[in-house]
């Protein structure tokens, strides 16, 4: 009988024979990803006043046209039938001037895939026709404003007449050819130069038959000075204020069919301006260590390899002291120790760089890339993932998940599943 693990272990690739370094045991069943989500490049056509891609210290990337048609060429080849492809990241996808061949090169390699990606909708326009012809399944996109005044004001002069053309191409072209898809999310980052504009937001979402409307916590970056555009800076009268316009707009909201969905239910619920450093702490450290990792490569590729095996059948559970009971960050929020977090288990975050992320905020646990392994090897593995695996079972939390207002705080761990169903 063909055991869960054996057929995760071929989910990439013809099978192959157990190997002692799969810490399989020490974090459980690792379930075969459900969504895998493809970052083409971190590079951005807009500079919006929040946005870290904005910052003189902003480096960006992107994948090569040949790197990104081998990933969805090895995904086909491979027969990956899990729920969705995504193409997005912190950059905008659809500048690169082969998103649109992308797209099309996907739905014939994958026709029964569900596709999406993220995008600020300077494009939608120009990509309209070819997004309903491929039957893109969804598209989030960032509305910060139902105006040109708020949104133009974030984002850049003309940016909000550039979404509307193409909100109105692409419902042209979904009533041609009389379908539903794809299907639209607004997505707003909640600041104060926003939070009495939501209403106007939602007012957008019906013009164009858009059913869901997420908010999320502006994230503060010191070298921009964005901590003066959240919430939390707004005084005791503007507050109130605050929460009347988010009650307002949540009523009318179900008047017109739309659902609101506010991340952890409070808009006040931000990342500190320490959590924001916590990260980039991270990113130094694990960018020092790449650089000391490469400098030992050069001198002896093998002690790399034997190094890397070691710390894999020990199950990459390298020791911690972070736990919540230590960390101030963590204790702060309501004295939860676990967060309800499955993305290492769910989410294949393939990066710009041709390697993994963990998920959208932890972007440096795994050193292992494209170039030098599969994507089976390191998902299953990568001894950075499993350990990150392994922390958010046990409630050790370190800086960043502790300090996450994406993922609800528990009092118990994330339960994973064998099977994906959704």
């Amino acid at each position: 009988m063909v055991t869960f693990k054996e057929k995760a272990l071929t989910f990439f690739g013809v099978k192959r024979k157990r190997q002692k370094n799969i810490s399989l045991a020490a974090n459980g069943n690792i379930p075969l990803p459900f969504h895998i989500n493809i970052e083409l490049t971190t590079a951005c056509n807009y500079s919006c006043q929040y946005c870290a891609v904005t910052a003189s210290s902003y480096r960006a990337s992107k994948i090569k046209k040949a790197e990104a048609f081998k990933i969805i060429d090895d995904l086909a080849a491979m027969a990956y039938s899990a729920g969705v492809i995504q193409l997005s990241g912190h950059g905008e996808s659809t500048i690169l001037p082969w998103f649109e061949e992308l797209i099309i090169h996907i739905r014939q390699k994958m026709p029964h895939i569900s596709l999406c990606f993220h995008t600020n909708g300077s494009y939608l326009d120009k990509l309209a026709k070819t997004i309903v012809e491929q039957k893109v399944n969804n598209i989030s996109i960032s509305v910060d404003g139902g105006n040109s005044e708020v949104f133009d004001k974030i984002r850049g002069k003309g940016s909000f007449e550039q979404l509307v053309n193409g909100l109105t191409l692409l419902h042209q072209y979904k009533m041609e050819q009389n379908v539903g898809k794809p299907h639209l999310c607004f997505v707003a980052t909640l600041m104060k130069t926003n939070i009495f504009e939501l209403d106007k937001i939602i007012e957008l979402a019906h013009r164009f038959n858009v059913n869901q409307v997420i908010t999320q916590p502006l994230t503060p970056y010191l070298e921009l000075g964005t901590e003066a555009f959240t919430l939390s800076s707004l005084d005791q009268q503007e507050r109130a204020r605050a929460y009347d316009a988010v009650s307002q707009a949540k009523q009318l909201a179900e008047t017109k069919g739309i659902e609101l969905q506010i991340l952890n239910e409070d808009p006040f619920n931000e990342p500190e301006t320490e959590w924001n450093l916590a990260i980039e702490k991270q990113e130094r450290e694990a960018e020092n260590q790449t650089n000391d990792t490469d400098n030992a490569r050069s001198t002896n590729g093998a002690e790399h390899s034997a190094a890397s095996k070691t710390e894999n059948e020990t199950g990459g559970t390298a020791s911690s002291t972070s736990n919540t009971q230590e960390n101030p960050t963590s204790s702060s929020i309501a004295n939860k120790q676990y967060r309800l977090c499955s993305d290492p288990w769910k989410i294949m975050y393939i990066n710009a760089k041709g390697g993994f992320d963990t998920c959208c905020f932890r972007h440096d646990d795994v050193t292992e890339t494209l170039k030098d392994y599969s994507l089976n090897e390191i998902w299953y593995n990568s001894v950075g993932l499993n350990k990150v695996r392994n922390d958010l079972r046990q409630g050790h939390l370190d800086e960043v998940c502790a300090g996450c207002t994406v993922r609800t705080a528990s009092d118990h761990p994330p339960e994973i599943p064998e099977t994906w169903t959704q």
